[in-house]
């Protein structure tokens, strides 16, 4: 039987600047590097020490994140070129902004976003060659660290995909997602966990906490408790929204069961923000009542004040997005936005009464009462 926990190399500094990650030499942020530092941590308790082989892409971030595993474990990582990110070409060391003016749409397997850049059927075939390697060796668990998009080529090259199905489905991650996955004695393949985030995590992890979001649902109503917060500074409120959307929010997400307020607040302003937070006074009470796909939802949403435990890790004016840290329930890319206080009253902000609400913090606990259908 063989083991294959794949790592994709936790918080960059790319994550938190709007720039191209791809081949360009980013280097992990503080916050990335204690995610790696954990990441080891865990991981080799876990593993109780037992003996791996350590493969990691050759870029710095990927290097970094390795470096915890190989310290735990006791071994050196073996670095291989085949393990690097999607290479866009021209757009290395370019931002997003300019990569989406000039990338052409892809359609296929053999398109390519930049004259010079690989199409996907590039990095499926030098993660195909890589995965027939690694397999016929004798190492029984292997530890992968590489990036966002040759991982989700990884998973379909080891469950011996056709490379025809991405036209059908893909699989996606996040930055410090921990994978296992194992080859049975029956030669059967099977994806054990799929992007654990609890590794990232210090002291305390949803997955410790309970692990699963409070939520409930009937055949025709859905009851969920979210948390929010509230990050003023300058004049300006940061606001989220999934891309090419008008539908702003606090950033926030599900409370998990097990988990304060505070607590599933701190986290998921870790892994979708990816920045450290302290939480301070709670400010409202939401409680919506809205069409959720296909049923009606009935939300418990209170809202914190929270301030930045260090500076530096997301920019402070304008907007900016995160490739794997700030995902939509459903898939779109979240981008986050710092707004002027003033501006808030033009735009369709959820609560509805957040710009009457936002200059009189200072008021006290509010009720908010939405109802929308």
């Amino acid at each position: 039987m063989k083991t294959i926990i794949t790592i994709q190399h936790t918080q960059a500094v790319h994550h938190t600047n709007g720039m191209v990650g791809s081949w360009t030499d980013w280097e992990l942020t503080d916050l990335g590097k204690e995610q790696a530092e954990n990441i080891g941590k865990k991981l080799s308790a876990e593993l109780k020490r037992k003996k791996v082989k350590i493969y990691s892409s050759d870029l710095i971030r990927a290097k970094q994140t390795a470096e915890p595993l190989a310290r735990y474990f006791g071994v050196l990582v073996e670095y291989r070129v085949e393990l690097r990110e999607h290479n866009l070409g021209e757009a290395v060391g370019k931002s997003w902004a300019w990569f989406d003016e000039h990338a052409v749409p892809i359609h296929s397997m053999d398109d390519r976003p930049l004259p010079d850049a690989e199409c996907g059927r590039d990095v499926w075939n030098r993660m195909s060659a890589f995965c027939d390697e690694i397999m016929a060796t004798d190492n029984e668990i292997i530890i992968l660290v590489a990036h966002g998009f040759n991982l989700h080529m990884w998973f379909a090259v080891w469950q011996k995909w056709d490379i025809a199905m991405f036209e059908k489905s893909e699989f996606s991650g996040k930055s410090g997602g921990v994978s296992w996955m194992a080859e049975n004695e029956k030669c059967i393949r099977v994806i054990q966990r799929l992007n654990d985030m609890s590794y990232i995590c210090g002291d305390k992890s949803k997955e410790e906490f309970g692990g699963r979001d409070i939520s409930y649902k009937t055949e025709n109503f859905t009851f969920s408790y979210r948390v929010s917060g509230i990050l003023v500074r300058g004049g300006k409120v940061l606001l989220q929204a999934p891309k090419d959307t008008n539908e702003y929010a606090f950033p926030g997400g599900q409370v998990a069961f097990g988990e304060t307020c505070a607590e599933s607040l701190a986290r998921e302003w870790r892994e979708e923000v990816g920045v450290e937070i302290e939480v301070g006074e709670l400010k409202w009470v939401e409680e919506n009542l809205f069409p959720w796909g296909e049923r009606f939802c009935h939300q418990i949403c209170p809202d914190f004040i929270v301030t930045l435990k260090g500076e530096g890790a997301i920019p402070l004016d304008g907007s900016f997005q995160s490739k794997e840290y700030g995902r939509h329930a459903w898939g779109h890319l979240i981008e986050f936005h710092w707004i002027p206080l003033g501006e808030v009253k033009k735009l369709n902000v959820y609560p509805a009464k957040a710009a009457e609400l936002l200059p009189r913090l200072c008021e006290g606990v509010r009720h908010i009462v939405y109802r929308e259908g």
